[in-house]
C-alpha cells in the first residue's frame, strides 16, 4: 500500500511538472528527478517510522487504582473491559498481553509481548485480582 501511494504521489507531481513544462515554464532536470522520487522517499520514511514504533519497548505498572501503560499514560482500572494472555500468533515463544479499555464512546486496545514465565505468572495473578473477568487464555 505504501508503494502504491508513493507511486501515485510521484505520478501527481510529475503530471504537475509536465503541465508546467507544457505551458512554457522551464523545468530543470533536478525537479524532474525530485518529482519522480518524492513518493518512494515518502513511502520509505513511513515504513521506517512504522518499524521504529513497532520496536519500541512497552511496560505496564500498577499504581493504586490505575494502570500505567507505556505511551498511553495512567488509566483507571474501572475503565478496563477485558484482558487476555495468549501465545503470539506470529512468534509462539512469546506471550501476548492484550488489554481492552473504554475510551470515550469507543474502545482502545493495548498489546505487549512477554517472554519471562515468572513475570507472566505474576502479571496474570495481579490482573486477576485487579480486573476480575473470565480469562481468555
Amino acid at each position: 500500500m505504501l508503494l502504491i501511494s508513493g507511486t501515485i504521489l510521484s505520478g501527481m507531481v510529475l503530471i504537475a511538472l509536465w503541465r508546467r513544462a507544457e505551458s512554457g515554464e522551464q523545468v530543470s532536470a533536478w525537479r524532474w528527478m525530485a518529482g519522480a522520487t518524492v513518493g518512494l522517499l515518502m513511502a520509505a520514511l513511513i515504513r521506517i517510522t512504522l518499524l521504529f514504533e513497532k520496536s519500541r519497548r512497552r511496560c505496564i505498572e500498577f499504581r493504586g487504582d490505575r494502570l500505567l501503560l507505556t505511551r498511553r499514560g495512567a488509566i483507571a482500572l474501572r475503565r478496563f473491559i477485558a484482558w487476555s494472555l495468549s501465545p503470539d500468533p506470529i512468534e509462539p515463544r512469546y506471550t501476548r498481553l492484550r488489554l481492552t479499555y473504554r475510551f470515550g464512546l469507543g474502545r482502545k486496545h493495548w498489546t505487549m509481548l512477554l517472554d519471562d514465565d515468572a513475570q507472566i505468572s505474576e502479571l496474570r495473578h495481579a490482573l486477576t485480582l485487579q480486573i476480575p473477568q473470565e480469562m481468555v487464555a
